[in-house]
């Protein structure tokens, strides 16, 4: 990306850009470092905000040929017992288990209403079995679901970058349905770094 510069706010420090300025990643935009007028020089914290047109891309294929989880409704459980620092398994059935499994951690304490300042807790890990089968989708459902995602994608956006203009262009093949959108945007590219 070539970021144009289109504009900086000098917060403090020297502004090395001007409006119309054409920079690159790793330019230095606001400077800490300033010259005295007896030629020595100074340096202090520089903050700056650089305001820049960007073009950005989001890239969505989705594959005619899908795959989906099933669940086969069958759950494998591990419980441990915790005292103190040790650990005790008092229940395992996992011994017939399929690697396709979802796992869930749960852990918690034991209350003894004798001695409740013992540390006495469990620990569940249940296992829940699935396979990945085949789901093929239609044209019409891929391209449903490509522009779900593009919506997802933009809206990860961060809320400071204004977009100025959006051109979608999408491609059918045999395989998939492709979606290329390109953003231009003005978004703040200052970075702070620590001068090296």
């Amino acid at each position: 990306n070539i970021p144009f510069a289109l504009g900086g706010t000098d917060v403090d420090g020297n502004c090395l850009v001007k409006v119309g300025d054409v920079v690159r990643a790793g330019d230095l935009l606001v400077s800490g470092i300033y010259q005295n007028k007896d030629g020595s020089f100074r340096v202090s914290d520089a903050e700056g905000q650089i305001y820049a047109r960007t073009l950005r891309e989001i890239f969505v294929e989705i594959p005619f040929q899908n795959t989906q989880k099933s669940y086969s409704g069958r759950k494998f459980y591990e419980i441990y017992i915790n005292f103190f620092k040790k650990s005790i398994k008092v229940f395992a059935n996992t011994g017939k288990m399929v690697s396709s499994c979802d796992i869930i951690y749960r852990n918690g304490r034991l209350g003894l209403p004798v001695f409740p300042e013992i540390p006495v807790g469990f620990e569940i890990t249940e296992y829940s079995e699935y396979d990945i089968a085949p789901a093929p989708i239609d044209e019409e459902a891929a391209m449903e679901l490509a522009f779900k995602t593009l919506k997802e994608e933009l809206g990860r956006l961060s809320q400071d970058i204004e977009l100025l203009k959006k051109d979608i262009e999408f491609e059918i093949n045999e395989k998939s349905y492709i979606l290329r959108c390109q953003l231009v945007c003005v978004e703040n590219i200052a970075v702070v770094k620590e001068i090296e």
